[in-house]
């Protein structure tokens, strides 16, 4: 009931009349889970309001390939540069705990993409660039093997 309650409410805020609510909802574009850790369908506008300038980091296990049960969410961060950072250092905590002396980085990198955690950031932003963990990754195994 509390989420019902909430999109609701956001949706007075958003919408100027009842008429428009009571249209709005019936009719709301939705948008897929994979955007959205309330429920699995939100409304588009009640999810922009609710998540706005917000941005989540969620990891998946690259062992487990395409399965989301093995995913977990990170955290909630207040902007795009933080939840980069969170992302950097889940591969940065990574790395250096599977290095076997003598290994090379691309030895190092092929480890990570079987076996690693993924980390990505939900919303991807439009007017930055989006982050690659596995492009930093590969970018870290050359600095930690030399």
């Amino acid at each position: 009931m509390k989420i019902f309650q909430k999109m609701l409410n956001t949706l007075k805020r958003v919408l100027p009349s009842k008429k428009e609510i009571d249209k709005e909802i019936g009719e709301i574009p939705m948008k897929s889970s994979r955007e959205v850790w309330l429920c699995p369908l939100v409304p588009t506008k009640v999810l922009e309001e609710c998540q706005k300038d917000k941005f989540e980091v969620f990891v998946d296990d690259n062992f487990h390939y395409m399965d989301e049960s093995e995913r977990y969410r990170n955290g909630v961060y207040d902007n795009y540069e933080e939840a980069v950072e969170a992302c950097k250092a889940i591969i940065d905590s990574y790395l250096p705990e599977q290095r076997e002396e003598g290994q090379t980085a691309d030895e190092l990198y092929k480890g990570y993409v079987i076996y690693g955690e993924d980390p990505f950031i939900i919303p991807t932003p439009t007017n930055k660039e989006v982050f690659s963990a596995w492009s930093y990754a590969k970018q870290r195994c050359k600095e930690i093997c030399g």
